[in-house]
Order: C-alpha cells, then structure tokens, then sequence
C-alpha cells in the first residue's frame, strides 16, 4: 500500500463498505473492498497524484443461475460539460461529442451516452427514478464516466485524487450506486 495515502480515510471507507484492504493485488496503489447492499464493491486507486482519480465498482452478477441470461449490454453515461448554443456549436467543431440518443430530450442534453443495444439502454434509463440517482451522483460526485454492464455491475470514475476525496460523497455514491444495482438486479 502507498505511503502517501490518507490512513485515516482509507479507515473511514473501510467502514463505509464494510470492507478491508487487499494488499497482494497489483498495480494499484490502493483497493478496498467490501459490500453494499449485499453487493460486493470495491474502490480502486491507481495512484495517489494527479490525474489518477478513484474508481468505484459493485458486482451484481452474485449467482450463476443458468436459467437466468442476461445479456451483456453496456450503457456509458458521460455528463456534458456544456450544453444549449455552447453545446451545438462544440459538437460542430467536434468538441463536444453528440453520443448516441435516447430519445428523451432531459436525459440527451446532460449526458453523452453509448449502447450496444438501444432497448435494453431505454430499458434502463427509462427505469422510474434511475436518471434522478445519475444526477444525484453526477451533483455529488461530479463524475467522468457511469458505465453500468447489465450482465456484471456498475464502474463509476471520479476524477477526484483520493487525498482530496470526500468521505461523505464516497458514502452517497455508494449508496446510489448500491440503488443502481438493485435497479439492474430487479429489472434484468
């Protein structure tokens, strides 16, 4: 485990996710991991400095039930750094990507999504209060990139160095990562 690290924060996470530390897995300088809401969830940091942020995780493939197939479809939300006008003209001068569409124009002009298969994506994101706990992480957290694999779990980056982490906003994206899962698990 690096040196550099804040003990007194990677003690408080461990207690968020009731979790430990793994110290024999490499490259990373530091992995916790534990559960939420029954789910296993790991946090990851490749490194302590800049522009390495934290990487978060919870599984949700917990059995093998082969009558069971869910399929492995993968949906990357990316919030829009600017939108309106600004927006337009950035995708014109292909600054700011236009990604795929959805089709609801509230979910389209603050995220830039990708699919691989545009019903389970609808599917998904049209789930009754899943786009509310993406903006309450992206508000919290101000995350890079939310890639939910239906067949596996949920990846969040966070552009955060872990020095400079927020316990309170580890435990809400916890938290709403953990209702993610619990969405993936109910509605696939």
């Amino acid at each position: 485990m690096n040196s550099s690290l804040d003990q007194n924060k990677i003690e408080a996470i461990c207690k968020i996710i009731d979790g430990r530390v793994i110290e024999d897995e490499k490259p990373s300088a530091l992995l916790i991991r534990g559960l939420v809401y029954g789910f296993p969830a790991t946090l990851e940091v490749v490194a302590p400095i800049w522009p390495f942020g934290v990487i978060y995780y919870i599984e949700t493939n917990l059995i093998d039930d082969p009558d069971k197939q869910v399929e492995s479809s993968l949906i990357t939300i990316r919030p829009r750094m600017v939108s309106g006008i600004l927006g337009f003209i950035g995708r014109l001068l292909l600054v700011n990507p236009g990604g795929q569409k959805i089709g609801e124009k509230k979910i389209d002009n603050k995220y830039i999504l990708s699919f691989d298969h545009k019903n389970n994506a609808e599917r998904l994101l049209f789930y009754p209060g899943l786009i509310n706990i993406v903006d309450k992480i992206q508000l919290e957290c101000h995350f890079s990139e939310l890639v939910v694999n239906l067949a596996n779990g949920v990846f969040l980056q966070q552009p955060t160095t872990f020095n400079k982490l927020n316990i309170d906003v580890v435990r809400e994206s916890y938290k709403n990562l953990g209702a993610i899962a619990q969405i993936i698990v109910e509605a696939f």
